[in-house]
Formats: structure tokens, sequence, C-alpha cells
């Protein structure tokens, strides 16, 4: 589809005055409050338009993040209608935290970069078996993923765990005790390492700890975002946030 320049009014018209105040909403925090289906993506977009319509931000400089490659790809969709906005980053919290570290990798370490893992669920099922007689089968290693997963978006350390669970009265998968969910959790961690494999929960580990640790690192990876959107904001994770 071809770009086409927009005026502000063009960019706002068909908006709703609730739409509209949050659209011309550019200045600081802004949250965006609506239920399913009152077209909160659509504002977010047009908001997005009219900052850099009327040069409140640099598009060049300004980040859309969503969920899914799905939500991403309909975002970049919509933005690259209106030619002011085309050049508006839109990416899934992983895509644009993978582009991150490929960046600051050769700053922060000699060795090549890990390879993301094509197959974790291997990676659980060795581990089980290498740690616990237990039998493997499907659901036992998908719900060990499962966990494992959880353990991450949560910021949940191996040694942590047990600890966690006892406090929030969680009950590991598969009948495992908390202990025996740690062996697994830690060798599946070294499995990886030993393939130079990261998963995609490692990705934004990886990157907020680097972020953390290492001043040069935030202020590059800063220095490209200078404006932030998150859609569907109320569903991230403690490590996606």
């Amino acid at each position: 589809m071809e770009r086409m320049s927009a005026t502000v009014e063009e960019i706002l018209d068909g908006l709703d005055d609730a739409q509209r105040a949050a659209a011309t909403a550019v200045d600081g925090p802004v949250r965006i409050i609506a239920g399913a289906g009152a077209g909160k993506t659509r504002t977010v977009t047009r908001r997005i338009a009219y900052a850099c319509a009327t040069k409140a931000w640099n598009p060049r400089s300004t980040m859309a993040v969503t969920f899914s490659v799905k939500a991403a790809a309909e975002m970049r969709s919509r933005l690259s209608k209106l030619d002011v906005a085309a050049d508006v980053k839109a990416a899934t919290f992983h895509s644009a935290a993978l582009h991150q570290l490929r960046q600051v990798w050769p700053d922060v370490c000699e060795g090549p970069m890990p390879f993301i893992c094509r197959n974790p669920r291997e990676l659980v099922e060795r581990s089980l078996r290498r740690v616990t007689t237990f039998q493997v089968d499907d659901d036992t290693i998908r719900n060990l993923q499962t966990e494992i997963n959880w353990c991450k978006i949560s910021l949940i350390s191996p040694e942590d765990y047990a600890r966690v669970c006892a406090a929030m009265h969680r009950q590991p998968p598969s009948g495992l005790e908390p202990s025996q969910f740690v062996d697994v959790y830690k060798a599946y961690e070294a499995e990886k390492t030993n393939r130079n494999e990261i998963d995609f929960d490692d990705i934004l580990l990886i990157v907020c700890h680097l972020m953390e640790s290492d001043e040069d690192v935030a202020s590059a990876i800063r220095s490209n975002i200078a404006w932030l959107t998150v859609d569907e904001y109320q569903d991230v994770s403690p490590l996606q946030h």
C-alpha cells in the first residue's frame, strides 16, 4: 500500500472525544485505559502518528512494543500507511531485545553470541532424564517447560524457587518436589550453556542484566529510544516490565 502524507486532522479523523484526547496527549507518561473492543490499538497508533506529525516525537527514535508477531505486523502496517510515522519501529518485546543484544554483544563479549534454542522441549526432556527417574511423557515435559518459563518471566531464580513455592503455596508440576524441579531447572540451564544456546526469555534477561550492570551498554541502548509505547501494558510480566 502506498504511503501518504496526512494532516493532523486527517490523523485524528474518526476518533471519538476520549480517543482524540488520548491521541493528542503526547507529553510525559500517559496511560490509556479502555475495555476490549474500544479501539485501544487504533488510538495508540494514531497517537504515535499525531506525535510525529506535530514533531513532538522523532519517528526514528520512537518504538512501539507489542506482545505478538501478528500484533507487531499489524501496527507496522497501520503506521506505514502514514508517511509521517513510517520510520517508527514496531516490535515484540523479544525481537526488540534481540536487536539490542546483537548491537551491543561485540562490546561486552569477545566470543560469539549464543544461538537461539530451536527446541527447548528437547532440552527439558534431557534435563528430566538426567536428574530424576520420573516417567517422561508429553504432559510432564510440557508442564515442566511451562514452569521454567513462569520462573523466568517472574524473575525467580532456581535458588529462590523453593522459598517462593512455600510462600505462595505453589505446587511444582507433575508431582515433583520443589528441590526436584530445581534440579531439572538447573540441568536445563546447564544443557543450554553446553550448547552455547539461549531461550527466548534469556534474551530479555540478558539485556536487562547488561543494562543494569553496564552504564555504557545502557546508554547505547537508550540513546536509540526517546519515546516508547507499549500496547496492552496490563499484560506485561515482571521480566517484560
